[in-house]
């Protein structure tokens, strides 16, 4: 969502000299102003295709992460959607294991004539289905490893605009919050989650450890995340204490 504010007006301004009784030379002059009010405009940019959806698969045996193989997982992964009426940026997993991380990438450009600050982040989450022992195992035992960087109108990373860490989802809105609300969008600049920068992603990485459920937890279940970034105009924001 976004908040903006619109002001059109067209400002006609006349002055003319005349004389008055009596014969003289005359002119005229107008003054003509017209002001015109930009936009505020931030719009998903990419995750158009496969390779914006991707997931590893946690190797016990080698203590590292492999990509993960179709044939060989028996995962599904999504072709990534993108609801420009909505502005939203849709990503599907299924079949997903302790053990594995979802990768979803996308790009946010300000594509307006004014500047544009993160208001608020808002997560929300909810388990559709709680899988056969009736208990949102799922959404306990998911974490969440994110890399954020802010490109400037020729697509390079702006010094000090890259963000990181892992939480629990839980801890999710208060994290970003804490680090993005307040950063600012230039027109033509980008908040990116799809770059890659000396080997490292910029991604949200949703992660189910693979030593965090056992027995028959998690087993079957469906989960839901929506991560909303809310702009407004760089004038009219206002610092106050995050709401997550």
């Amino acid at each position: 969502m976004k908040r903006t504010k619109f002001l059109a007006l067209v400002l006609v301004v006349a002055v003319v000299l005349m004389g008055a009784g009596y014969a003289a030379w005359t002119d005229t002059f107008r003054v003509d102003s017209t002001i015109e009010t930009g936009e505020l405009s931030v719009e998903l940019s990419c995750a158009k295709n496969d390779s914006d959806a991707e997931v590893k698969v946690f190797e016990v045996e080698k203590n590292r992460y492999r990509q993960g193989a179709p044939n060989l997982d028996n995962i599904f992964v999504a072709e990534p959607k993108i609801d420009s009426k909505s502005n939203k940026a849709t990503f599907e997993f299924k079949r997903l294991f302790p053990g594995t991380k979802a990768y979803a990438k996308v790009k946010a450009k300000n594509t307006g004539s004014i500047p544009a600050v993160i208001n608020e982040v808002r997560v929300d989450y909810e388990t559709l289905n709680a899988g056969p022992d009736g208990v949102a195992d799922l959404e306990k035992a998911m974490m969440v490893e994110y890399r954020f960087t802010i490109l400037n109108s020729l697509g390079y990373p702006v010094p000090g605009k890259t963000f990181s860490g892992t939480c629990a989802l839980a801890d999710l809105g208060k994290e970003l919050n804490s680090k993005l609300r307040g950063e600012k969008l230039d027109p033509n600049y980008e908040i990116t989650w799809w770059n890659e920068s000396q080997g490292v992603e910029d991604a949200f990485t949703f992660v189910i450890p693979h030593d965090a459920l056992e027995g028959d937890e998690g087993e079957n279940e469906k989960l839901n995340i929506t991560i909303d970034f809310d702009f407004t105009q760089h004038n009219t924001f206002v610092k106050k204490q995050n709401p997550q």
